[in-house]
């Protein structure tokens, strides 16, 4: 498995767009500035402190699955996933939140917000593309689990069965 609590910043994916500004010229921080990795590094420190001390993951995930993928965290407007990507990931959120939106002729609809215990990218079991996106509202922190890995572990474990079905 892969170390579930790195300190290492890991990006969502290959295809992740960030949009972000540059600072102005003018900006000075007030406090002492923090890069984008000290951030992430920090978020993953603090749910990786949380998941040990309230002895487990949010929403019941049987914590085994942080073996079975990898912790990341996330900047805010990050895209986990496009609407017609190929479906690689079943995502774990542990923290943020993150909001599904539908394309159609240019035009964007939200589809709903989730937030802490809840799975995204799990609909898209055997599908050839996955039919939404997905990106951050906030900074958050979750769990990236390749999708043949969740879906053998989702055949042989009923209890992680009975958890995806709870939530789609």
């Amino acid at each position: 498995g892969t170390e579930s609590t790195s300190s290492a910043y890991t990006r969502v994916s290959l295809s992740a767009m960030v949009i972000d500004r540059p600072d102005p010229a003018s900006f000075k921080p007030s406090t002492p500035y923090q890069s984008h990795g000290e951030k992430a590094n920090d978020r993953i420190k603090r749910v990786a402190d949380r998941i040990k001390r309230d002895g487990g993951l949010p929403g019941t995930w049987p914590s085994y699955l942080l073996d079975l993928g990898e912790i990341q965290a996330c900047r805010r407007r990050a895209h986990l996933y496009r609407q017609g990507d190929e479906p690689e990931y079943v995502f774990i959120l542990l923290s943020g939140r993150f909001v599904r939106e539908y394309e159609n002729g240019g035009h964007n609809a939200i589809l709903d917000v989730h937030g802490n215990g809840e799975v995204l990218g799990a609909l898209h079991f055997g599908a050839r593309e996955y039919t939404e996106t997905v990106l951050t509202m906030d900074p958050g922190v979750l769990i990236r689990i390749a999708s043949d890995i969740f879906w053998n572990k989702f055949e042989t474990d009923p209890k992680l069965r009975e958890l995806v079905w709870k939530r789609l």
